[in-house]
């Protein structure tokens, strides 16, 4: 089972990419992966957006499809893997900061 830890950085995922949807002009580009220098892929918002927790998703899936059944083993696995959900969640929300500022600033 997801340990509450690895939850609560997948629901602020959900809730920055709403906030995204209702901040950022449709028209907005999302930056979804940073190279050195800077942005080197830029999406649409509504694939920028859900990207993030799309990652989120598949990574609390494969916890549960790795996490062994008894509460023992599950915590093994559910600290690392929220830990890469509160990383990303922080990439998320750099995204959106830069997002504001478009491509080309």
């Amino acid at each position: 089972m997801l340990a509450p830890l690895a939850l609560a950085p997948l629901l602020l995922m959900f809730l920055v990419a709403a906030w995204g949807f209702l901040t950022l002009p449709p028209q907005a580009r999302v930056p979804v992966h940073f190279g050195i220098g800077g942005a080197n892929a830029w999406w649409g918002r509504t694939a920028g957006l859900l990207l993030y927790p799309g990652v989120g998703v598949l990574i609390s899936l494969f916890e549960l499809m790795v996490a062994a059944p008894s509460r023992t083993g599950a915590g093994v696995v559910a600290l690392p893997m929220g830990l890469i959900l509160v990383l990303i969640l922080t990439f998320q929300v750099m995204a959106l900061n830069r997002a504001r500022r478009g491509p080309t600033a």
